[in-house]
């Protein structure tokens, strides 16, 4: 679920109103091309815990038989006394069918500690968390309780060992008792990002940026300044050196494909280890070709205006990957959206999502060519938007709702492979029924499903398998129906 907190400006406010009306009641929308985005915010009830602060002391809760507590600075130190885990636990009470949150930070320990709701006095019987947090890190999570009565948050120690301590602070746990309606929000609300490298990308002056790790890449059109959205892509290496001005070289390359591309008015001719030829057709456009080499030296002749050269493994051209004296790789674009992130506190009972950019792939006979979103608990539990290309196929988009029975509707041959394929998909999901739309043609629902999965503690995967752009991404926690598929993806 979304961030407690909420601090809004009027101009925030006002800008809610860009919200397109198609999307007004979406529970989420993020529009990566203005870098704009929204969500419903949950309206939280009052604090259950007693005395979750420690400003003064200890009231309200007690140790477990491994443990000694203590107030250190306004926390909640938990100490070990044996060799066992020592826990801090204190009651509150809930009604069954609610939902409620549950917040705790560790400011410091010398043991990490987790967080956790029981039914047991000890701690014991886990409703919810049993969370790793660690020093300096929180925890936030959701649940509906299926009780009316005492339940107990707890505390502990993760570390075995006489004398091992974690420091707690801020425990509150309060009910969900509605949801406000559409609000700004920022792009870490909504999403986790990582990348474990620099990664580079085009501003919208036509400029090749070079972005810091695990900064997100808004990537333009270096011909017209258009916006394209989030740039995501999996990981590459380039073998070309000096790729941003580079003279003829001799590369080592494997028996496998290689795509190699360029931008410029000159040409690179390939000897060796593979044949062939690429010229340019101007400083603003990118020039491919795929060849798969022997093994051996490749010997790249470079005539003219050449800049900005990628020879990487792959069938496909991404993004330009900076090299000096030698070769460098861009590790992959991770995106996905926590359960702490989900604007809902518990699973829906319908759902539906839009995801629409433009993708560049090539038909490598798989059945997950492409994966636009993947939320996956275990193989029988999971909902999936992908393009497969196993079987005969070249480019079919499946929508996947898989509650212990896989359950799939599919587009045959929606798409094609090529560079940047523009792409509009959605889908609606419920207990009896799943469909999808494909560029605003709707197809048949499948009523065979007997229940929608429960993926509401699982991290969404958002273009796991991908390269290309998302330019906006939307979900309701509703079924909104064949007709408004149609709409949102034409």
């Amino acid at each position: 679920m979304l961030s407690l907190s909420l601090s809004l400006t009027s101009a925030a406010l006002q800008r809610a109103s860009t919200v397109p009306p198609a999307f007004k009641d979406a529970a989420w929308y993020a529009d990566h091309k203005t870098k704009r985005y929204f969500a419903k915010r949950p309206i939280l009830g009052t604090e259950l815990v007693t005395n979750g602060t420690f400003d003064t002391d200890l009231s309200g809760w007690t140790a477990n038989s491994n443990a000694s507590i203590s107030l250190s600075s306004n926390r909640l130190r938990v100490t070990n006394t044996n060799f066992g885990y020592g826990a801090a636990t204190a009651p509150i009470s809930v009604v069954a069918g609610k939902v409620y949150v549950l917040y705790g930070e560790q400011p410091a320990a010398t043991s990490v500690g987790n967080i956790s709701i029981g039914r047991n006095a000890d701690g014991s019987g886990t409703i919810l968390g049993g969370t790793v947090i660690g020093g300096g890190l929180s925890y936030t999570g959701t649940w509906t309780s299926t009780i009316t009565g005492v339940v107990y948050v707890s505390v502990r120690v993760q570390s075995a060992g006489v004398g091992n301590y974690s420091e707690f602070d801020n425990i509150s746990v309060r009910e969900v008792t509605s949801f406000t309606s559409m609000l700004p929000v920022t792009f870490s609300d909504l999403h986790t990002y990582e990348r474990a490298s620099t990664a580079t990308y085009v501003d919208a002056s036509g400029t090749l940026r070079t972005a810091a790790v695990d900064e997100p890449r808004y990537d333009y059109d270096p011909e017209t300044g258009r916006a394209r959205g989030l740039l995501i892509e999996e990981s590459s290496t380039n073998n070309v050196l000096n790729m941003l001005a580079p003279s003829t070289q001799s590369v080592t390359v494997a028996a496998q494909p290689y795509t190699l591309s360029f931008y410029g008015t000159g040409s690179i001719t390939l000897s060796g280890a593979a044949t062939g030829s690429l010229s340019g057709t101007g400083v603003a456009d990118l020039v491919s070709l795929t060849y798969t080499p022997s093994a051996g030296s490749l010997t790249l002749t470079i005539s003219g205006d050449v800049r900005m050269v990628n020879n990487e493994p792959g069938l496909i051209p991404t993004s330009r990957i900076i090299t000096t004296v030698s070769p460098a790789t861009r590790a992959a674009d991770v995106l996905t959206r926590t359960p702490a992130q989900f604007p809902f506190a518990s699973m829906p009972s319908a759902l539906s999502w839009h995801v629409q950019g433009d993708m560049s792939y090539a038909d490598t006979a798989a059945y997950r060519e492409v994966s636009f979103a993947r939320w996956t608990e275990s193989p029988t539990s999971e909902i999936e938007l992908r393009l497969n290309t196993a079987g005969g196929f070249s480019g079919t988009m499946q929508f996947i709702h898989d509650a212990g029975s896989e359950v799939i509707v599919s587009s045959v041959d929606a798409y094609s492979p090529g560079t940047l394929v523009p792409f509009s998909i959605a889908s609606r999901h419920g207990a009896t029924f799943i469909n999808g739309a494909v560029d605003g043609t709707v197809l048949t629902a499948n009523l065979t499903p007997t229940a929608l999965p429960d993926l509401s503690a699982t991290t969404m995967q958002i273009a796991p398998t991908f390269n290309g752009h998302i330019a906006v991404e939307s979900g309701w926690v509703t079924d909104i129906g064949d007709t408004r598929l149609g709409e949102i993806t034409a």
